[in-house]
């Protein structure tokens, strides 16, 4: 029962009205005269104490059964007021009587009252001093009571997921050491409430598996009500996040598993005489016939739309540009929202989400002015909760669901022309984890060996999210997926003997899974992520929390591509339109250009599907509409002949330089010098464009690679530095000799892991502790400060997962933190002849070239010549930087 809509079941007690005033004047009074009156003896008095806790408790027990059977949160109001008064009493006769354990049970329950009122505040200040008091009796089921009830209060009361998640850290060991299996099951029930607040879903759906992992031994139908709605609304995050994916037979099937659940939590308020709560639950169950509904409606759009010829444009007038933003007045709207208020869905304004929901509810009425105000504030209310959030995944995942209010807001103020606010709202949508990591790095990971550390935290993360996805997925009775696979090929490689999964003998691919064994692994990893994280927070206290980064304004990005001699093309595909952003000097156009996102989306599938492989036709159909849609809108305001695009989603797997003019059928590539940036702000950090001349060189080439020997030795012909051919490098050796270069050049074989983008890696020789793979999350920790250009002359290590939050995952990411001006990566397995040609054509060309122009110099070279005129030849490479 996760949110504010769920509150009404394990949380709804806070909604009741406050009455904390009578309670603080009674409590004070109380106090005084005790003070006043009471002699030592009565302090001493351990019977009294017990009475009055138990008393107490008792009443609090029968408020909260009252409540579960009938939802009235009245009439037995007066009930918590005595129990407060009563528990209050007891702490200092417990204490007075060295019943240490005691007084802080007290205190766990004032603290929970102080949750049932909604004075976050005071019960926070509350569970600290009880876990002080339990921490020094060595009362450790105490302790773990007091934390994982602040963990509550921080996470439901102050929307503090980041402070939440230390608190459930400090309180799972304590609950492994309980003989009681409910603590085990309450401690991991709340990491699985944390990690959905973050939007780490499939953590949640691991933790919230260890939740159930106990049930049969405490067989109590109360921890399995709320561990079933825990878990069904788990699914329901799986199924909402169609609204901008499109596996549809995913989303279906995590809805069937939400209405299992929504129906065992049913059947066990029953058995308990809840009706209350069993009637929430029947409600839950119901709402998810018409969340599959509108399932079944986006699948039919997404379909018709895939088959709508309008979209296939053969000139620019067959494109449908605007200058108006915003859709207008929806009449269907209300009806919708009126629906979801019926069901308690809607959040009070003051959540970011009810704000949100009542600026559309403006706006389908036609108040625009009123919409615009609702939206900026759903807006300032997102940026408050992120800044809650304390790491890089869990500010990455947070918004992932949210992005669409930075959108509204945005469509509104262009709308109104009012640009500098609009662009700074899509620059706070996209990047901006790595934006904070660069703003963090500077106060926090200066050293080397922080980075590195920093970077062993990312490896040991990415390694347990992808055996909880891989758990994830056979646990629900699907074939093991590509995550199983990369770890499987990963332990292989490892151990001499698999742990976890081993190949069937039968079909020689498929994998059987031990999903004993696996969770053994698993548990390992998090012991090592635990291990280093202490380490982290021991040493580098300030990299506890990201500092949150602003975005660049307007004005600085002209400035920077002023000084370039560039222009900015910036993109934000959203449901039904893409804006497109011209960024010049002196210039701004922005433009709305009528394309849905399903159409987009499925024509850079096939456009790439004819780029990754040179024996079919290239799609040049398809080149040319998607240059009238993405760069002909904007053609009469371009002046100079470098571009710097900035995608956005399915953009990002798209080779800009392989598109087609309708005219001439020039290629992109061709004609302008093309590089890439997450974004504007990203850009601002990079060093400004220039020439290669000779710099000191790093060049590592694999022998098996049948041309990348002759590749990397060319390299050492132009520049001086360390170039190695004949046996491949050492991981080790690798990352140490970086230090200083300021090219870094490495033609090896590269793997993208899709599933989880901070495992991808290069392949280089194992030993010296390292294991020979060089992964994404590794290159955080390397010292590439000196680094003008860094060359990944490999399958894939351009390759990235674009995230709905607009977080680009994979090498990029880690390079640019590392330090690196500029990269120069692949998009997917390329040609290892072609490579080696394009690579000394680029280094001729940049030793007195810009890098960008350089490239493109490479481009026109490799086309040139007899048999690589297919852009699968030429197009992979992707430059970026300025």
């Amino acid at each position: 029962m996760m949110g504010k809509d769920k509150t009404r079941g394990k949380q709804s007690l806070l909604e009741m009205q406050p009455v904390l005033c009578r309670i603080r004047f009674l409590v004070v009074s109380f106090l005084m005269v005790l003070l006043v009156t009471a002699s030592p003896a009565a302090y001493a008095n351990m019977n009294d104490a017990r009475v009055l806790q138990d008393r107490a408790i008792a009443r609090m027990d029968r408020y909260i059964d009252h409540f579960r059977r009938t939802f009235d949160q009245i009439a037995l109001r007066d009930e918590l007021t005595e129990a407060a008064l009563e528990l209050e009493r007891s702490v200092p006769l417990f204490q007075a009587a060295g019943a240490r354990e005691d007084a802080a049970r007290s205190m766990v329950k004032l603290g929970d009252i102080g949750r049932y009122l909604s004075d976050w505040d005071s019960a926070i200040r509350t569970y600290e001093r009880a876990a002080r008091e339990a921490g020094a009796a060595g009362a450790g089921s105490v302790e773990c009571k007091a934390l994982l009830g602040s963990a509550r209060a921080h996470l439901y009361g102050k929307k503090g997921a980041g402070g939440a998640l230390e608190l459930v850290r400090r309180a799972l060991p304590l609950a492994q050491q309980v003989k009681d299996a409910s603590y085990r099951f309450d401690a991991w029930d709340m990491m699985a409430q944390v990690q959905i607040a973050e939007g780490n879903y499939v953590g949640a759906a691991d933790s919230i598996n260890h939740a159930f992992a106990v049930v049969g031994t405490i067989k109590d139908d109360r921890d399995l009500y709320y561990g079933y709605l825990d878990r069904a609304d788990i699914y329901q995050h799986f199924a909402e996040k169609c609204t901008y994916d499109r596996d549809f037979k995913t989303c279906l099937d995590a809805v069937e598993r939400a209405r299992r659940d929504y129906e065992s939590a049913y059947a066990a308020a029953r058995r308990l005489g809840w009706d209350g709560l069993a009637q929430q639950a029947r409600g839950f169950s119901a709402s998810l016939e018409d969340r599959e509904q509108l399932l079944r409606l986006q699948q039919k759009m997404h379909e018709e739309i895939l088959q709508e010829k309008v979209f296939s444009p053969k000139m620019m007038n067959d494109v449908l540009v605007s200058e108006r933003f915003t859709t207008g007045a929806n009449p269907q709207l209300p009806s919708v929202l009126a629906w979801i208020e019926s069901q308690g869905g809607l959040p009070p304004l003051t959540d970011a989400r009810g704000a949100y929901i009542k600026g559309l509810l403006n706006e389908s009425a036609g108040q625009r002015d009123e919409a615009m105000g609702w939206y900026l504030r759903a807006v300032e209310l997102l940026e408050q909760d992120r800044q809650l959030l304390y790491d890089e995944r869990a500010r990455g995942t947070y918004v992932e669901d949210k992005v669409e209010f930075y959108y509204s807001a945005m469509l509104h103020l262009l709308d109104r022309q009012r640009y500098q606010e609009a662009f700074d709202l899509m620059e706070r949508s996209r990047s901006r984890v790595m934006s904070d990591l660069l703003a963090t790095k500077s106060i926090a990971l200066s050293s080397p060996q922080e980075r590195s550390l920093y970077g062993s935290m990312l490896q040991l993360r990415s390694e347990t999210a992808q055996i909880q996805t891989c758990l994830f997925t056979v646990r629900g009775g699907k074939e093991p997926d590509s995550s199983c696979q990369m770890w499987h090929k990963s332990e292989t490689e490892k151990r001499s003997t698999n742990r976890g999964a081993v190949l069937d003998d039968d079909s020689g691919s498929r994998l059987n899974i031990d999903i004993a064994e696996l969770e053994a692994v698993l548990k390992e990893r998090q012991s090592q992520y635990d291990t280093i994280l202490d380490r982290m927070v021991k040493n580098t206290p300030k990299l506890a929390r990201l500092v949150t980064s602003q975005p660049a304004s307007l004005d600085a990005v002209k400035k920077v591509l002023a000084h370039d001699g560039s222009e900015m093309i910036a993109y934000v595909v959203l449901e039904s339109q893409l804006i497109i952003w011209h960024i010049g000097p002196e210039s701004l156009h922005v433009r709305s250009v009528f394309l849905p996102r399903s159409t987009l989306k499925h024509k850079i599938e096939h456009i790439r599907q004819s780029l990754v492989d040179p024996k079919h036709p290239y799609d040049q159909k398809t080149a040319r509409e998607l240059y009238l849609y993405l760069i002909a809108p904007v053609l009469p305001w371009i002046k100079s002949d470098h571009l710097v695009i900035v995608p956005h989603e399915d953009l990002h797997y798209l080779p800009f330089q392989a598109l087609q003019t309708e005219r001439d059928d020039r290629y992109l590539g061709e004609i302008y010098q093309i590089s890439y940036a997450p974004s504007a702000m990203v850009l601002a950090t990079l060093a400004g464009p220039s020439a290669l001349a000779r710099p000191e060189v790093l060049a590592v080439a694999d022998p098996s690679l049948q041309y990348a020997p002759d590749e990397v030795r060319a390299i050492g012909k132009g520049f001086s530095g360390l170039v190695v051919t004949e046996t491949l490098a050492n991981e080790a050796d690798v990352k140490k000799l970086m230090a200083g270069k300021g090219l870094v050049h490495l033609a090896v074989h590269g793997k993208f892991a899709s599933d989880e983008p901070l495992l991808s890696y290069l392949s280089l020789k194992e030993g010296k502790g390292d294991d020979g793979k060089l992964t994404a999350a590794e290159m955080y920790g390397l010292s590439l400060d000196s680094a003008k250009l860094v060359v990944l002359s490999a399958c894939e290590t351009g390759s990235v997962r674009a995230t709905h939050a607009n977080e680009v995952m994979g090498m990029v990411r880690g390079l640019i933190f590392a330090g690196a001006d500029a990269l120069l990566l692949s998009s997917w397995e390329i040609d290892d002849k072609a490579t080696a040609e394009w690579t000394q054509s680029f280094y001729a060309a940049a030793v007195t070239e810009p890098l960008a122009a350089a490239a493109r110099t490479a481009i026109r070279d490799l086309k040139a010549k007899p048999g690589y005129q297919h852009p699968y030849y030429w197009s992979p490479f992707l430059l970026i930087g300025r």
